[in-house]
């Protein structure tokens, strides 16, 4: 059964963009372990748990659960245990989770055996985090909400109250402040609650409950109080403001004013301390302070802009003249403190400007940062105008303050995107030993993406390095390997809590060696705990940032200091302020497009353009994770490498085509006899051909007759077990017995970097007469299962969908289970044994539309069970006879190989 299908089939089963937060730092069994026994199953998570909400399942391979009794929450907040009961055998354990501190949804699976089975090859943790559209678009209509409040409460406090004159014969603009106030209430709420329903649906599909349940059950975790707790924060504000409603115009501050700024502040608390501040054990507490001052200035900004626009929409242009003097003014020093207080979340999360082009969360921080570039364009032209040329702020105030607002509006919605998004992974804080010499810069390090590689990168042309570690008799020369163009790695133990030196030899062609020799220290390579920070290059670039944005902030408000508002504002229209927001939009838009070409993530849209899948979870090779820290990278479709490091990706993806041969011994093969196959990959450059593990094989070998009676999959670790030798030579061979006397094709199927490659042999065993090409009909029996194969017949050179359905003794099958990690393994063969096709099956929900090209090699992770129905997707390449060879494997173990017959006009 493939533990890799069981994988996706988990990550499969909800909708949302993979990102990871709450993820596992230690799994008791280990993933992949294969144990005497146990009791019972154990995770650490990366952030605390919500207790009553986080779940462990374990099921056998039958699917039967072997809980015995509920997951809970240890006394640290962050282990999660479960007892089990279960003899020899391989074990699935799912496990979904809330974090207590910034209240997102995760889940995984990873698998292990107990006693003698086979340890499964899966991923160490397969994470994924549940976020939506829905989610952002209900934070950004709550902040919406919050703005409008602070908005006015700050200007009636500062601007509007002293200007009674106008307070007292304005009825108009106390039908817009109570009209404002009442949209502000119900829009923040509005939004509060439909986070609760969107957390709410969520949780009941990641626990498979009733959503009465789940919003029950939400709640009373960490986030849902704190959703609730802002929603009666709002609420409150609006119940005392109608009671103070008589007074609110009343100049001077009040006891009643300190009770409205309250409930603001405790929304923005309880906004602050779910957050990603929170998780950020790098001082929360000053982080937790931070974060709820930066959502109060954003929030302020769109919400002294939007009562603004209102005033304008409503006609007060006398009230909107009188205000606008000291509303820049408070704009301005916000200006000042907002630019301290994002610089240091940017500071807090981002870490490192390469993080700006190759995470999600960098991604969407761009955007952010275009949006925040245009606002203050606009701010500073507004102050500017207002100062030198009050007759053209006057002219375009209507269309230019919309626009203000606009791009404030575009602020706070990518704010919340990124309060969505994960931040990068942290490092571990270990030291970088580097040394340059005769044009070699070499680097020493641990690797980031592999827990138990060191890593040495070295830049300039070299031959292979030679690391000598340790002195005298007891040195050792570690054995590299490499994983990029100038990148190598070895094994960490070998230097990690060690007083050692390492001494790198870098040969050159025509000229003296580069040497270094790096003196290390026992913990130098030992993880340090927390999220250790340093004054680095990143640093004093967000401080001088910082500087300058606060300096221009209050120099804005200097300038807004000594300016008079105009006699008059040309009256507003409609138009004037639609268009404004119009031109807005699209100068942010254009922004944002022009800030993400500049900062594309490469790695990214080569992934994708491969066909890969982008998201976030362990960096994993061969089905078994590398490291237990997160990052983006690049799943490959075959769903066994998860690739972290986009040098590693750009030199598997350039390595071309493998050159294999292959030979048998005796050179003609004598039927009913054993002969040994011998195949050969190697590079261009004649060294050992790079291979991965695909379908649980490094090789696939498909034999075929020329009559095709005989059919063989078969590998070269079917019977043994490989040596190191023949992996790291890429030479291997393998004993197999022709059957007869015919022509054989033998087709050689193995990924090669991150590229399916598949050649093909003729092997002519024995002597003997050419028989008869046999052909296969639809329906057929085949080992007591009744197969039929339907198909549309194509045009040459489109797909065309293959679709087998299995039954037996009159019943459907719905009991298949993987094999070698696919639904089925299907080969194609043209009967003259001029093409090969060899591709998978898919399983697939109703509804599903089958894709319409189709490039190279081709599998869909399935289920854990599955039928009766399986799809495959191949290109005939020429009009003739092809001979189908299905392969699918039933519940009790057993290869079944079905064949039909079919011809392509």
């Amino acid at each position: 059964m493939s533990r890799i299908g069981v994988v996706f089939a988990l990550l499969l089963v909800l909708p949302g963009t993979v990102f990871a937060h709450a993820t596992p730092v230690e799994m008791v069994p280990d993933s992949g372990a294969n144990v005497a026994g146990t009791n019972e199953v154990s995770i650490r998570f990366s952030e605390r748990l919500e207790h009553g909400s986080s779940r462990i399942r374990v099921t056998d391979e039958e699917g039967r659960y072997v809980n015995q009794g509920e997951a809970r929450v240890g006394s640290d907040a962050y282990t999660l245990a479960a007892p089990i009961s279960g003899d020899d055998g391989v074990y699935t354990v799912s496990w979904s989770v809330i974090s207590q501190d910034d209240g997102h949804f995760t889940k995984g699976a990873y698998a292990f055996a107990i006693g003698s089975s086979t340890a499964p090859n899966v991923s160490d943790s397969s994470v994924v985090k549940l976020t939506s559209w829905q989610e952002a678009t209900a934070i950004f209509i709550e902040f919406v909400g919050n703005s409008i409040l602070w908005g006015l409460l700050v200007l009636l406090v500062i601007a509007i109250r002293p200007i009674q004159d106008l307070v007292q014969t304005e009825r108009r603009l106390r039908v817009a402040t109570y009209s404002l106030i009442t949209f502000g209430v119900v829009a923040g709420i509005s939004g509060a609650v439909w986070q609760l329903f969107v957390k709410g649906h969520e949780l009941a599909a990641l626990h498979s409950i009733s959503f009465i349940d789940a919003a029950d059950m939400y709640s009373r975790t960490a986030a849902g109080e704190a959703t609730v707790f802002r929603m009666l924060a709002l609420l409150s504000f609006g119940v005392l403001f109608w009671i103070f409603k008589s007074r609110i115009f009343t100049v001077g501050v009040s006891w009643r004013d300190g009770l409205l700024l309250a409930c603001l502040l405790a929304f923005a608390y309880f906004r602050a301390i779910i957050s990603h501040a929170t998780a950020n054990p790098f001082h929360s507490e000053i982080s937790i302070f931070v974060n709820a001052m930066h959502l109060i200035d954003k929030d302020l900004w769109l919400g002294i802009l939007i009562v603004l626009v209102t005033l304008a929409l409503s006609g007060l242009h006398d009230t909107l003249r009188a205000i606008i003097p000291r509303a820049f003014s408070i704009l301005a020093l916000n200006l000042a403190l907002i630019s301290i207080t994002a610089s240091y979340i940017v500071w807090l999360h981002l870490r490192d400007f390469g993080n700006l082009t190759t995470t999600e969360w960098g991604e969407q921080f761009v955007k952010l940062a275009a949006c925040a570039v245009l606002l203050v364009i606009l701010r500073t032209y507004h102050v500017i105008s207002l100062r030198w040329r009050p007759s053209l702020f006057a002219r375009w105030a209507s269309t230019t303050l919309s626009a203000e607002l606009a791009a404030a509006g575009l602020v706070v919605f990518f704010s919340s995107l990124v309060i969505i998004t994960s931040p990068p992974a942290h490092d571990a804080g270990m030291r970088v030993f580097t040394h340059t010499e005769r044009g070699s810069a070499i680097r020493l390090e641990a690797s980031p993406v592999e827990d138990v590689r060191a890593l040495l990168t070295i830049k300039g042309e070299h031959g292979t390095p030679i690391v000598r570690i340790g002195e005298g008799e007891g040195a050792v020369l570690a054995a590299l390997e490499t994983r990029f163009s100038n990148g190598y790695v070895f094994p960490l133990a070998l230097i990690q809590d060690k007083d050692i030196s390492v001494e790198v030899i870098v040969p050159r062609k025509d000229t003296y060696d580069a040497r270094a020799i790096f003196d290390l220290d026992a913990g130098d390579f030992t993880h340090r705990e927390g999220h250790a920070r340093t004054f680095n290059f990143f640093t004093l670039v967000v401080v001088l940032l910082a500087a300058g944005s606060f300096v221009w902030g209050f120099y804005l408000e200097i300038l807004g200091r000594r300016s008079h508002a105009p006699d008059r504002l040309v009256p507003r229209t409609i138009a004037m302020i639609a268009s404004g927001a119009v031109i807005a939009l699209t100068l942010g838009v254009f922004l944002i497009r022009i800030a993400s070409l500049a900062l594309t993530n490469d790695f990214k849209v080569a992934c994708l353009a491969d066909n890969n899948m982008w998201h976030m979870m362990q960096p994993m090779n061969a089905g078994k994770a590398t490291s237990k820290t997160p990052r983006e990278g690049c799943m490959l479709s075959s769903g066994t490498y998860h690739i972290a490091d986009a040098r590693e990706y750009a030199y598997l993806r350039s390595l071309g085509s493998a050159d294999v041969s292959l030979t048998t011994l005796p050179q003609r093969p004598v039927p009913g006899k054993k002969t040994k196959v011998s195949v050969v990959l190697k590079e261009s450059d004649d060294t050992p051909a790079k291979l991965s593990i695909e379908h649980e094989k490094i090789l696939h070998m498909i034999v075929i007759s020329a009559d095709m009676q005989y059919f063989a999959h078969v590998h070269v670790d079917d019977e043994r077990a490989l040596t190191q030798k023949e992996v790291n030579s890429s030479s291997f061979t393998i004993d197999h017995t022709f059957p007869k006397a015919d022509d054989y094709v033998i087709a050689v199927d193995y990924l090669h970097g991150l590229v399916h490659e598949s050649r093909q042999f003729t092997v002519k065993v024995g002597e003997g007469e050419k028989r008869d090409v046999a052909t296969y009909q639809s329906p057929g029996r085949f080992e007591g299962y009744d197969v039929a194969l339907d198909y549309v017949a194509p045009l040459i050179g489109d797909v065309a969908t293959l679709k087998f359905t299995v039954s037996k003794d009159g019943k459907p099958v719905t009991s298949l289970v993987p094999y070698l990690g696919a639904a089925m393994h299907v080969a194609i063969i043209k009967n003259d044994r001029s093409e090969f096709i060899h591709t998978h099956g898919e399983v697939h929900p109703p509804g599903y539309v089958a894709p319409t090209t189709l490039q190279g090699h081709q599998h869909t992770p399935p289920p854990a069970r599955f039928g009766p129905v399986v799809e495959a997707h191949a290109v005939f390449p020429s009009p003739g006879l092809y001979t189908i060879f299905g392969e699918f494997k039933d519940e009790a173990g057993n290869v079944v190989a079905a064949r039909f017959t079919v011809r392509i006009e």
